[in-house]
Formats: structure tokens, sequence, C-alpha cells
């Protein structure tokens, strides 16, 4: 369970941090605090991480951006906190001892706060405030570079509104949740076709088992978007594999279940697919930056959900 209206039923939920080392650093960049790692100078390849619904810069998000610097020569990744702190679901705290029943209460409790924050705080208008400005100061500290983008669940709504117009030439979803582009205000709110028509790059999706149809294999989200994306699914899997910590043991992960060797057999391989999606991409031209949308005035105007 997640308690997240942009998560399906069953999912997992990002774990506590387990002692990862990273390998990069934090660094404020246009007043958004970030963590940075691979090449700082002059990348070949800017890419963004972009969160789930918990804190931005937790360990395992810290490991596969590590991962991905590593993998792609001349990289640097970049993890924006576009939460500024104050994440759409706080991670509970719990005692070692702490029972699933105790662990399921307390993502409970957040429920109210996790609507909110959802609906009202972060939005496609404060986020598009934070991340424009960033991508415009990283264009200046890597001209030549091309501009990819991968997110977890929430973040796969911010991968196809940065691809729609700010110049990414690919982007990847983990366990995607772009459902939140029908949870925004009046003006933002999008159907998924909407959403998807936009985009102006290759999307890779790599959703689990309990994710919707649509955004698998042949499904209607995954015919929307543009030529050279496409899914692959994990269907022993559930939504949030990818940025849970395989071999966590705190009574959090306990609830969520889960094997541990299957999770990281999935994680190895949702890596190397990624590694190669963006690869393909620097071998062609790097997208140009479009026009900013304007307010949308959409048909799915009085949807919520």
């Amino acid at each position: 369970m997640s308690g997240s209206p942009c998560c399906p039923p069953g999912s997992w939920g990002a774990p506590q941090d387990t002692g990862y080392t990273h390998k990069g650093k934090f660094e404020a960049i246009s007043d958004v605090d970030c963590y940075v790692t691979g090449t700082s100078s002059q990348a070949k390849a800017v890419i963004f991480s972009f969160s789930d619904v918990f804190p931005c810069l937790l360990e395992r998000k810290r490991e596969v951006a590590d991962q991905l610097a590593a993998a792609i020569p001349d990289s640097y990744v970049v993890m924006p906190d576009y939460w500024r702190g104050m994440p759409v679901m706080e991670i509970p705290s719990l005692s070692p001892t702490a029972g699933r029943f105790r662990a399921a209460m307390a993502m409970l409790r957040q429920v109210p706060r996790t609507l909110y924050r959802i609906r009202f705080m972060h939005t496609w208008q404060s986020l598009s405030e934070l991340l424009e400005p960033l991508v415009r100061e990283l264009r200046l500290r890597h001209p030549n570079a091309h501009f990819l983008c991968y997110g977890y669940c929430f973040g796969a709504y911010v991968v196809c509104k940065c691809s729609s117009y700010l110049g990414f030439s690919a982007g990847v979803s983990f366990h995607p949740s772009p459902q939140v582009c029908r949870m925004q205000p009046r003006g933002y709110r999008q159907t998924l076709e909407e959403l998807a028509s936009a985009v102006r790059c290759p999307v890779l999706l790599l959703p689990a088992g309990n994710d919707p149809d649509n955004l698998k294999e042949g499904g209607e989200f995954v015919n929307w978007l543009p030529s050279g994306s496409g899914s692959h699914t994990y269907p022993d899997m559930k939504h949030g594999y990818m940025s849970r910590a395989a071999f966590d043991t705190t009574p959090l992960a306990n609830l969520m279940g889960g094997d541990a060797d299957s999770i990281a057999t999935a994680q190895a391989d949702a890596l190397q697919r990624t590694i190669a999606h963006f690869k393909e991409a620097l071998k062609k031209p790097p997208v140009a930056e479009g026009p900013a949308p304007a307010a949308i005035e959409s048909s799915s105007c009085c949807s919520v959900l």
C-alpha cells in the first residue's frame, strides 16, 4: 500500500534509508536543492531524475542516479528536490519492532495531508516555476548537452510535461503514474491523451504488474506517445519496485512484502533498459525547446480522478 491517490492498490511505498554511500554531492542550483553526480563540466548528457511522492533525495534514488552517471559517459545526473522538503507523502518513523498494523496505520494517517499536497501544493503551476529556471541554468552550464529525464510514479507526469516543451531528447518512467494530469487544478488539468500527445521525444515506460493496462505493451497511452516510445512490463513486480531498497527489512518494507532477489533482478533489468534508451537518444540530434504551454481548458475539466 502507498496511501497516495496516484498509486494503484497494492503498491510498494518507499522504505527508509538503509546505509547506501552515495558518490555525488548535494548542491543548490537555481535556488533548488539537488543531488548531483557524474561529469560536472561540459557534460554531453544532462539527466534529470524526477521523484515519486516520497522525499526526492532518498538513498535508493541516489543509488540509481549514481548508476546512470557511471554507465553513460560524460553524463551529469541531477535530482531536484521539487517538493522543497515537503513531499506529497512523508515516510513514517517506525521503531524496528513495529508490526504490520502500526506500519499500515502510520501510512493511513497521512491520507488527508497527502490529498491536500497533491491537489493544491505540488501542481504543475508550482513545479514548472521551479523546473524551468533550473533547466535554463543547466543549459547555460552544459550548452552542448542532450537533456534526458526519468521519473518514478508521480515523476512520470513530470517527465511528460518537461518532454513536451523543455527540449528533452528522451524520457523513462518506472512504475508510471501519468494520471496525475487529471488531478491538476483547473487550467492545468489534462486527459491522458492530451498529456501523451504533447510529448516531443521517445518515452520508455517500465510499469509493474499492478499498473494500469493502458501503460503496458500496446496500451492506449503508449500509442499516444511519439514514435520510438515503448513499454516493458514487470508482471511479478508491484508499483514502486524501482524506488524501494530490495533488501530492506524495516517494518514498512515488511508491510509491503516482495521477494528481495526478484526485486533486485527487476531493478537491474530496468536500469539496463534505461541506459539503452538514453544511449539511443544520444545518437540523434538534441530535441529543441518549444514554446511553454498556456493554461489549458481541457475537456477533462470536471474530472477529479
